[in-house]
Formats: C-alpha cells, sequence, structure tokens
C-alpha cells in the first residue's frame, strides 16, 4: 500500500513559463511513501519548494520534522463567571497593564486568564460524578 504524505505551500509544483499569456500552474510532482517508510519517519514533512530555474518546483521531504505546534485561540468560558475570584482576577489583570493600548491589555487578560482557569480542578471528574448519580436515579424504581 502506498500512502501520498501532502505537502507544505506553495501549493504548484509546475508551471508552463508564459508570462505573456494566462500561465499555467499545476501540481504534477507527489510524495508517496509506503506503510515501512511511515514507520521508519513517522515526523516526515514534505515541502513544495518555489520554481526557480527549471519548470518545475523541488519537492524537499524532512525524515524527523517536529510538527509545529499550532496555539489554541483564547475561548471564553461562561462558566468563569461563577467563580469567586474571577472578577479579582480579571480585575488585576487588566490593572496591571493600563498603560497599554486596548488590543495588548485583552491579551494579556486572556492570557492570565487561562493560566488562572489551569490552576482550577478538572471538571471530567465532576461531570462524571453527576453522570453517575443520574444513572442510579433512573434505575431506582418509579414509586421511589
Amino acid at each position: 500500500m502506498v500512502f501520498y504524505l501532502g505537502y507544505n505551500r506553495p501549493t504548484y509544483t509546475w508551471k508552463n513559463k508564459r508570462f505573456n499569456m494566462v500561465p499555467t500552474y499545476e501540481r504534477l510532482d507527489r510524495f508517496l511513501a509506503n506503510s515501512k517508510w511511515c514507520d521508519v519517519f513517522p515526523n516526515t514533512m514534505v515541502y513544495n519548494l518555489p520554481v526557480m530555474k527549471s519548470d518545475h518546483a523541488p519537492v524537499l521531504a524532512i525524515l524527523d520534522a517536529m510538527p509545529c505546534k499550532r496555539n489554541k485561540p483564547f475561548r471564553f468560558e461562561n462558566w468563569w463567571l461563577l467563580k469567586d475570584d474571577y472578577d479579582r482576577i480579571a480585575h488585576q489583570s487588566w490593572n496591571k497593564s493600563s498603560q497599554r493600548p486596548f488590543h495588548l491589555k485583552a491579551f494579556f487578560l486572556g492570557k492570565d486568564l487561562q493560566r488562572w482557569c489551569r490552576s482550577k480542578p478538572k471538571t471530567s471528574g465532576h461531570f462524571k460524578s453527576i453522570e453517575d448519580q443520574i444513572l442510579h436515579i433512573q434505575l431506582c424504581p418509579p414509586n421511589r
């Protein structure tokens, strides 16, 4: 079995070099690997390099690439408003950056709230406990 390993920009690997007319761009070149290759080099990253002298773009495979970490976007959680110390943390963070422009104040507020949120106990165990209680109640006879 053969696997297509995808690519990272640019999309096209060939162009007809006709700049006076409508140019044609195609993605002709691909990097394929079998399952043994994927086992030995699981972190392979494929890059289509820019077309320079030829009409084809070189394809570069980095075998031991570390996948880039994607930053998770900030998400405000409504349950934060129910916590007693939320107001204090938000006010401290906002006042700490009082001399900064609004977009930086909001950025640092988000970072402080994320740090504060990580200090809170995980809710997954709490939800599991509630789920177990509901299940227990549902298994009781209807007259109870």
